[in-house]
């Protein structure tokens, strides 16, 4: 007669189980189309960022970049600047600071082999053979990014410093860039100056001040649109991108009068990350419907045991 207990004592067991299980498909499903959600703004501007990081990298490993022709240089380093129109200006120097190659807005300039081995962003990286990120303002707001990188230059016994690659990046004019395949209302401030606003109009919700960790700016925020459908970025990388790890970095504020002329200050279909949360949903569903008619079963079998103790 001691079965009745034992039964209830399995009930509640599944029963625990099945309360958890269901817990962790909210919490799932909180996780996949809330703060996640949330996050996709600023985590699609900062991986558009990175990408010019990583083009630099591209260009200062290129084998193009240590051409000894220097008009073959300025070929390769006017067909990244095309490509990437936020690149401003690019310049080669060689390991003295002489500048022997360089590209403003599209355009290749004259070799005036002017010297910048005394400027503090050259003369750190000849110094660590380490990259170099400072940014550069107007009216006292960073409007530009400066990142230099060492020639990679390598021979017997280690590497040899022969020289940096540089960018400017006009940071407007990324952001513009990234805007065209940005699926969703966006701003931009550095400190309390507005950087950029995207041309979508806003809906729902407003997001506001999400910090954007980027190289020597500390006090970037993004402020978004928070839809129910998470928002959708194509492709905004800068071209001709390789991934690969950085050494520790030197950040600076530099000044390059004469590196380029001032320039006047992506959007798509559902992506495979809503097709995952659906599935993984799904799953989490399907498994909170298998304890349920476990515990069916299991109600079934106890009705039955007891019916038949109850007629022994």
């Amino acid at each position: 007669m001691h079965t009745e207990p034992l039964l209830k004592s399995k009930q509640i067991i599944v029963g625990r189980q099945v309360f958890f299980i269901f817990a962790g498909a909210m919490i799932l499903a909180c996780a996949l189309y809330g703060p996640a959600a949330a996050s996709d703004a600023q985590q699609a501007v900062e991986n558009h960022f990175a990408s010019y990081d990583q083009l630099l990298s591209t260009i200062a490993s290129s084998e193009k970049a240590r051409l000894n022709n220097l008009d073959n240089a300025d070929e390769y380093l006017l067909s990244i600047a095309q490509e990437n129109p936020a690149v401003t200006s690019l310049i080669r120097t060689n390991s003295s600071g002489k500048i022997i190659n360089q590209v403003n807005d599209g355009k290749v300039m004259p070799r005036r082999f002017r010297n910048v081995g005394r400027q503090s962003w050259h003369r750190t990286i000849a110094r660590t053979n380490e990259p170099y990120y400072g940014k550069l303002l107007r009216h006292g707001v960073p409007r530009y990014l400066f990142w230099a990188k060492p020639i990679d230059y390598k021979r017997a016994g280690g590497n040899h410093f022969g020289g940096t690659v540089a960018i400017k990046v006009d940071i407007p004019k990324a952001l513009k860039l990234f805007d065209e395949k940005y699926d969703g209302y966006f701003e931009v401030k550095i400190g309390n100056s507005e950087i950029y606003s995207s041309s979508d109009p806003r809906q729902g919700e407003m997001v506001s001040g999400a910090s954007i960790a980027l190289e020597d700016i500390s006090n970037m925020t993004i402020s978004y649109s928070k839809t129910e459908d998470k928002p959708q970025v194509a492709d905004t990388s800068a071209k001709q991108v390789v991934a690969g790890k950085e050494k520790k970095t030197n950040r600076s504020t530099v000044a390059l009068p004469g590196l380029a002329k001032d320039a006047p200050t992506q959007k798509g279909g559902k992506g495979g990350a809503i097709i995952m949360g659906v599935v993984l949903l799904a799953a989490a569903v399907g498994l909170v419907l298998i304890f349920i008619v476990a515990i069916i079963r299991t109600n079934k079998k106890r009705a039955d045991l007891i019916k038949e103790i109850d007629n022994s």
